[in-house]
């Protein structure tokens, strides 16, 4: 056996180790009996990432001529699981005070409730609520910081996948549409809360982290883990 079929040996069995965990994830959305918190449901799509890396490590060494198709390959596979995280934590996950029903079909009551508690367009009336509540540090924190964290990894994804996004006023309209369609989703799912200051949040934190990322050598270490350049 040559070291192209013993690569590509190696590829398939990682791309299959990810396939049946991811497998197992789904399973998981439709049986009780089988539980998954967030740390569970994180550590799993880590675990998924790592063996779609491998895999395409492997298949690189297979065909090294098709080094851009495959990076940008791994990269849609983390992008996929990343998104599927936002949605879980953002939409889904109970233990956030979130749970899925519909606008379009939840009674009257429930929709007025909603759209008179749960929704703001006035910039910054939410975060000095925030900071105004003295006596619960940790769900304020957990809300400003989350919010300015969860679209962090967008800095990394979008300008590897489109050089589009390597212009800042490019990525910084896409980082809001991001944003600006996950309120939609609550609204429509009337999760969470829909909220200008989120959109706010989002966008500065994932701009910052891009202007950080872009100019320490996190780029310079990323890029070696992409084997950009080799």
């Amino acid at each position: 056996m040559n070291n192209k079929k013993i690569y590509l040996a190696s590829a398939c069995t990682f791309f299959l180790l990810g396939f049946f965990v991811l497998c197992y994830m789904i399973m998981q959305l439709f049986n009780q009996h089988i539980i998954l918190g967030l740390g569970g449901r994180v550590f799993l799509s880590l675990i998924i990432c790592l063996f779609a890396y491998c895999g395409c490590r492997s298949l690189l060494h297979a065909y090294p001529e098709r080094k851009e198709e495959i990076r940008k390959g791994l990269l849609f596979v983390c992008l996929a699981i990343y998104l599927e995280l936002l949605f879980i934590m953002l939409i889904a996950y109970d233990s956030f005070g979130r749970g899925i029903q519909c606008i379009f079909t939840a009674s009257r009551e429930n929709r007025m409730a909603y759209i008179e508690h749960c929704m703001n367009f006035i910039p910054g009336k939410t975060i000095i609520s925030y900071l105004k509540m003295n006596a619960n540090m940790s769900y304020t924190l957990i809300n400003l910081l989350g919010n300015l964290v969860v679209l962090m990894p967008c800095a990394i994804f979008l300008p590897y996948l489109s050089s589009v996004f390597r212009k800042i006023i490019y990525y910084s309209v896409a980082v809001a549409g991001i944003s600006l369609g996950i309120e939609c989703l609550q609204f429509v799912f009337m999760c969470g809360s829909v909220d200008i200051d989120d959109v706010m949040l989002n966008s500065l934190g994932s701009m910052f982290f891009y202007f950080i990322f872009h100019r320490t050598k996190i780029r310079k270490m990323v890029e070696y883990i992409l084997w950009i350049g080799k």
